[in-house]
């Protein structure tokens, strides 16, 4: 029969002796009692419960801090205490994940998959209207998942307003006064907010609107119109453009060069009452995107940032962006429509000598730094690659093709130990390379002595040598 497993910190006099729980690839053979863990917002502590199975690449308790590191598929952590409703997750201090403890023994939070460092905390709250620890909303019907909570849906008679459900007016009242002065009143005629996932709604001036669209890459962009932000009926549609295309090639060439354009796409919003563009409403509108951790790879994202087409200037404008980095949301207000983008900042999340690889692309490339510059150079082959024994291809990242974009492609290399620079020209799996015989030719040919890189024998006979660059 297995056994629950306790660890606990001893006192002694007023010395506290930690106890480190650290292991490496770490899978709980049975159920693992934590002992005396601080309680979120408190001082006092309680116990929490690692269920059996869970996997992860280490934990650690010390001085009352359960943190977990780079939690596995199911890492549930719970409590087998009565005193303990709830069990939060937070992330760099921020709470991305929590569950009530209905059942203690049975009931868990599953902690997130991306690679992190988790502090779990036991706690005593209570009151949650979902068994993720939202609070409850008057007249919400749905709820939106842990962090964000609030109202996903409303009940009937009722819109979502940021954080509340507001009664729709309409339709006219009808009522009586006693003789107390109270009054009595019923709403009739009431009208619920059209909503749909399709990227396309007709919104009215007694409900409002609201549409989300998915793209293929599984980012979001959602549109909601508040009541009265329309005078009449209006068709809402949001379509997504890929920067390729001809119709915005003046909007991508405008963005900013320090500026990355998230997952390669333009948002187009467009109303339509009857024939009639409608570009202002009489109200603010809300946008929310959402982006994949693939498509901001290499960039800041607490510097991401919601920008506008300035039909007018001709130039992308900044809106007033929230970053909500725990779920990928950014969220803005408006009061009219045009194109969008979600532009960002390169960081440097991407080191030297990453191997990188655009989603869905097969070409992989190695990254270095001179400076500045950034350069990526393509790896011709298989077999070119599992020539260089400390390339892994476990190791390639895939990113979105905005953050590969954003390095400059280098052809210019020469093998360890000799002077020659080639400049190459790959084809496919195979290529050309072409020694450039003197410092004046490749200073004639406008190359750059930063992009030269060093590469093997291996890598250099893969190219069939062509004429000299004199």
């Amino acid at each position: 029969m297995r056994k629950n497993i306790l660890i606990t910190v001893l006192a002694l006099l007023v010395f506290a002796l930690p106890v480190l729980a650290a292991v490496t690839d770490f899978t709980a053979d049975g159920n693992i009692v934590v002992s005396g863990v601080t309680l979120y917002g408190g001082s006092t502590t309680d116990n929490l419960l690692i269920l059996d199975t869970s996997t992860s690449e280490s934990f650690n308790f010390a001085s009352g801090v359960f943190t977990v590191t780079n939690p596995g598929s199911a890492f549930k952590v719970g409590s087998a205490e009565s005193t303990v409703k709830s069990v939060y997750v937070l992330k760099s201090g921020v709470e991305v994940a929590c569950a009530t403890n209905p059942t203690p023994g049975t009931s868990y939070v599953t902690l997130p998959t991306t690679a992190a460092d988790y502090i779990v905390y036991p706690s005593t709250a209570t009151g949650f209207a979902t068994t993720d620890c939202c609070s409850s909303v008057s007249q919400a019907a749905t709820y939106n998942a842990f962090p964000t909570c609030g109202p996903a849906t409303c009940i009937s008679g009722y819109y979502v307003s940021g954080a509340s459900c507001v009664q729709i007016a309409g339709g006219g009242v009808s009522g009586s006064s006693g003789s107390g002065g109270s009054s009595s009143v019923t709403n009739i005629g009431l009208v619920s907010m059209p909503t749909t996932a399709t990227g396309q709604v007709t919104a009215t001036a007694a409900g409002g609107g609201k549409t989300t669209l998915t793209t293929p890459a599984g980012a979001t962009a959602t549109v909601q119109l508040p009541i009265n932000a329309v005078s009449s009926d209006t068709v809402i549609t949001i379509t997504q453009v890929a920067d390729t295309a001809a119709a915005i090639a003046n909007e991508v060439a405008a963005v900013p060069a320090t500026l990355l354009m998230v997952g390669n796409s333009i948002y187009s919003f467009s109303a339509m009452s009857g024939t009639t563009n409608i570009t202002a409403f009489n109200q603010n509108i809300t946008l929310t995107f959402t982006y994949t951790d693939a498509q901001i790879a290499g960039l800041a994202e607490s510097a991401l940032t919601v920008y506008y087409w300035n039909t007018a200037t001709s130039a992308w404008t900044a809106l007033t962006t929230t970053v909500n980095a725990a779920t990928n949301t950014l969220t803005v207000t408006t009061n009219h429509f045009t194109d969008f983008a979600i532009l960002g900042s390169p960081g440097q999340d991407i080191p030297e000598g990453a191997l990188i690889r655009a989603i869905n692309d097969i070409d992989v490339y190695i990254v270095k730094y001179m400076g500045s510059k950034q350069f990526k150079r393509l790896i011709l082959s298989p077999s070119v690659f599992n020539s260089y024994e400390h390339l892994k291809w476990g190791d390639v990242l895939d990113v979105d093709k905005s953050v590969v974009d954003s390095f400059t492609t280098s052809e210019l290399v020469r093998t360890v130990n000799d002077t020659k620079v080639y400049k190459l020209y790959p084809a496919g799996d195979t290529g050309q390379k072409r020694w450039v015989q003197t410092a004046e030719g490749f200073n004639r040919m406008g190359f750059d002595w930063d992009a030269i890189y060093e590469i093997n024998a291996v890598d250099r006979n893969s190219y069939v040598t062509g004429a000299n660059i004199e």
